[in-house]
C-alpha cells in the first residue's frame, strides 16, 4: 500500500482491501497504460492514463457513445508498412490560422519609407488528432511534419508530461471513487451481465471494478479492445509529436489540466453512466469497422465526412456535446487567439472533433475574423517544404 499512501490518495486505500488486490489492480493499470514515457523513465514504465484517449465515432446514423470514452479521456505491433502520401492537392487535417485582415478604410502610417519590410507574422497551425492509430498509418503527410519542425511551441489538450507519473494514475483512481450507491455493482442486472461477458472476453477480473464508478469500466474495455485490433496510443498523433519534441528546445503548453478532463466524466449522474456503459459495451463488436472509417476520412482530410461521423455521436447526448466540445472550445479560444501574431510558430494539437461543426474551433476563429485555411498537399515536395519552412 506504500505507493498509494505516499501520494496521499486516501480514497484508494478504501478501494484496495489487501496487498494481493493492490498488486492485481496495478497489473490491470499496466495493461491499459500509455507508452507516453520519455527516455528518462526506464522500463518497466509506470502505467498512465493516456492509453484511454481516442475519438468519437458515428456510423450509419447509429450512436457510437463508446467513442466518447476514447476521445475525451486523455487519462489514460505489427510490421510497419509505409502509408502512401496523400495525392497532390488533397486537403489534410491541418489548418493555418492568420490574423484578421485590416479594414480597407483603415488609416496607414509610414514613419520611415526607407525602412526594410517587417518580419511577417509567424504561423499558427491547428492539427486535428486521432489519439490511437496503427503503426502502418505512418509516415504522416509532409505538411504535418513540416509544421512540427518549424514550431517553437507545441500545444496539447493536456500536457503529456502530466500523464507519465504515478500521481496521474492515482488521480484517475481517485476520480473513479463513487458517490454513495454509484458503483458498477449497483447497475441493472442486464448491463452488469453484459459487463461480465465483455470482461471475460478481454481477460479482465471484473471484481476490480465493482466498487468503482461505471464509467471507469468503459474507460478500460474500449482501449483494451482497440489494442487487440492494433490501435494504440503510442501511434496516436499526440504522442508521435510529443516524443519527437523530446531532447529539443521546443516549448510544451496545454489548454487544460488532467483534472479538468477527469471531471468531465466524474460528474456524470449514475443514470447517464449506466446508459453510456450499456451502449459502449454493445458496440464493441463494430469497433474495428468504425475506427477504420474514422481513420480513412481523417487521412483524406474530409472534414464534412468526419463531422457527420464524429458529431453524430452526440445526437443522443446534447448535454455531453455541450460539456465535452462546445464549452471546452470556448474556453480554449482566447488562448489560441493569443498565439496569433506572436513572433514564433505554434502547432496546436487537439482531437479532430474539436475542429468540426459550427461550434468547432475552425468556425469560431472564422467568426472572429481570422483567416483559417485548410492545408493541402503541395504539388511537389520542394514547394511544400518552402511554404511551411521558408521564412
Amino acid at each position: 500500500m506504500g505507493d498509494y499512501t505516499e501520494f496521499g490518495i486516501h480514497k484508494v486505500g478504501k478501494l484496495v482491501k489487501s496487498m494481493a488486490l493492490a498488486q492485481c489492480l496495478r497489473k490491470l493499470l499496466k495493461l491499459v497504460r500509455s507508452p507516453l514515457v520519455s527516455p528518462r523513465f526506464p522500463a518497466p514504465k509506470p502505467p498512465t492514463a493516456q492509453g484511454f484517449k481516442g475519438v468519437i465515432i458515428q456510423a450509419r446514423g447509429r450512436s457510437r457513445p463508446w467513442a466518447l470514452v476514447l476521445w475525451v479521456a486523455s487519462l489514460t505491433g505489427s510490421c510497419t508498412a509505409a502509408h502512401p502520401q496523400p495525392p497532390q492537392g488533397q486537403p489534410i487535417f491541418l489548418w493555418q490560422v492568420q490574423p484578421a485582415p485590416e479594414p480597407d478604410n483603415a488609416p496607414t502610417f509610414t514613419l520611415n519609407p526607407f525602412a526594410k519590410p517587417s518580419v511577417p507574422d509567424r504561423q499558427v497551425y491547428l492539427l486535428g488528432s486521432i489519439h490511437l492509430l496503427k503503426a502502418e498509418d505512418y509516415p504522416l503527410p509532409e505538411p504535418m511534419e513540416a509544421a512540427f519542425a518549424t514550431a517553437e511551441t507545441l500545444v496539447f489538450e493536456v500536457d503529456p508530461a502530466q500523464l507519465t507519473s504515478i500521481t496521474a494514475q492515482m488521480t484517475l483512481l481517485a476520480a473513479a471513487q463513487p458517490e454513495a450507491g454509484e458503483t458498477l455493482r449497483t447497475i441493472t442486472p442486464a448491463i452488469y451481465g453484459l459487463a461480465q461477458q465483455r470482461a471475460k472476453e478481454l481477460g479482465l477480473p471484473l471484481i476490480l471494478f465493482n466498487d468503482l464508478e461505471p464509467w471507469f469500466f468503459a474507460f478500460t474495455v474500449v482501449p483494451l479492445k482497440l489494442m487487440t485490433l492494433g490501435f494504440e496510443a503510442q501511434y496516436g498523433i499526440d504522442l508521435h509529436f510529443f516524443k519527437a519534441a523530446q531532447n529539443t528546445d521546443k516549448t510544451i503548453e496545454s489548454l487544460e489540466s488532467l483534472d479538468d478532463q477527469l471531471n468531465l466524466f466524474d460528474n456524470l449522474s449514475l443514470g447517464d453512466q449506466e446508459a453510456f456503459l450499456r451502449q459502449t459495451l454493445g458496440e464493441l463488436d463494430s469497433l474495428e469497422t468504425d475506427m477504420e472509417t474514422v481513420v480513412g476520412a481523417w487521412k483524406e482530410g474530409d472534414g464534412a465526412a468526419l463531422e457527420r461521423f464524429l458529431l453524430g455521436s452526440f445526437e443522443a447526448y446534447p448535454q455531453l456535446h455541450d460539456r465535452l466540445l462546445s464549452q471546452r472550445n470556448q474556453q480554449w479560444l482566447p488562448q489560441i487567439e493569443g498565439y496569433v501574431g506572436q513572433d514564433q510558430d505554434y502547432l496546436v494539437i487537439v482531437g479532430a472533433a474539436h475542429l468540426l461543426g459550427e461550434e468547432g474551433l475552425v468556425q469560431l476563429l472564422r467568426d472572429r475574423g481570422y483567416g483559417v485555411t485548410q492545408v493541402q498537399v503541395a504539388p511537389d515536395l520542394a514547394s511544400r517544404t518552402q511554404g511551411l519552412m521558408g521564412r
